[in-house]
């Protein structure tokens, strides 16, 4: 029988159900892309303020691109970062599970235009907001309940 060779992540993983949104988390090693059962994983090591021992943690796709936004695209220059811990439960695959967000200083989660979950600048969606009132005119003319076709 042939074996082949698995790497993982040794040590235990973030519990995310049992963390607070707004916790206090800094990633304290490089993120790498492993394999896994579910396809690739962005993994790094991360320690939850109050805790004393380093843990794995899966960075999704919106996590990923929020930490480049912020620092860089080298994950090297993610390692001693302070983010807040934020999570969402969401439907996947027909089960309900908690989803991780870890969001650098100055920035939110939020929800793009297509209803996608985002981490961006705070400074940049202020700039992007417009002020406008909606306003609509009524004529002033009577509106018979007749008229109306429902």
């Amino acid at each position: 029988m042939k074996y082949t060779k698995k790497t993982g992540s040794s040590g235990a993983w973030i519990d995310k159900d049992t963390i607070e949104n707004g916790t206090l988390v800094k990633i304290v090693a490089d993120t790498e892309p492993r394999e896994g059962e579910y396809g690739t994983q962005n993994v790094t090591k991360v320690r939850v303020k109050g805790a004393e021992q380093s843990v794995n943690a899966n960075l999704n796709q919106c996590t990923i691109n929020g930490l480049i936004d912020a620092f860089g695209d080298d994950s090297k220059d993610w390692i001693g970062k302070v983010l807040t811990f934020q999570k969402e439960k969401m439907n996947v695959g027909g089960r309900r599970v908690t989803a991780m967000y870890l969001v650098p200083d100055g920035y939110v989660l939020s929800e793009d235009e297509q209803g996608y979950l985002v981490i961006s600048s705070k400074t940049r969606q202020t700039m992007n907001k417009v002020d406008t009132v909606d306003t609509i005119e009524y004529p002033e003319e009577d509106i018979n309940p007749e008229d109306m076709p429902f």
